[in-house]
């Protein structure tokens, strides 16, 4: 088991630095190339969920979101439902540019990643890991994760596999 949990953790290191390399080729920072593809994913939506969404902290999600308003990616306007809260939304242009580039990044990442796996077995591969996943969501030991890990950062629209 430990060998398993190691080569995890090998596949996330390696996984990771590809997605840093893509996002300097984008010019962007990993954050940011995160909630760009979350709100082109999710459409308009508060700091909250987008933070609920990547799992971003939501200290470092306001740094990326009020850089990423400077520099004209993304508008943050006040919630018509609530005056306490902001609706963030990609803006056309540069915004959509860039948040559909790291579409791309991540799809070209994700066949680089698994080219060596049949279909059969990247969809066996995603249903265990799918279980694997729930059943951390459920927690170990009889505690509850904290926060459920969601699909949306390396998912396509509407849910399907990027």
């Amino acid at each position: 088991m430990l060998e398993l949990l190691q080569n995890f953790q090998r596949f996330r290191k390696a996984l990771l630095a590809a997605f840093k390399e893509k996002c300097r080729q984008l010019d962007l920072d990993p954050r940011q190339a995160v909630l760009l593809k979350a709100l082109d994913d999710l459409g308009p939506s508060s700091a909250v969920d987008l933070c609920r969404a990547t799992l971003c902290d939501p200290a470092t999600a306001n740094r990326a979101v009020a850089a990423m308003v400077k520099r004209g990616w993304i508008s943050r306007r006040k919630d018509p439902r609530d005056g306490r809260c902001s609706v963030l939304a990609l803006k056309e242009g540069e915004g959509l540019r860039l948040a559909r580039g790291v579409g791309r990044q991540y799809a070209q990442l994700a066949r680089e990643a698994f080219r060596p796996f049949s279909g059969q077995e990247r969809r066996r591969l995603n249903r265990d890991l799918t279980r694997l996943t729930q059943h951390m969501d459920r927690g170990l030991a009889g505690r509850p994760a904290k926060r459920p890990l969601p699909d949306t950062p390396l998912r396509g629209k509407k849910g399907r596999a990027a």
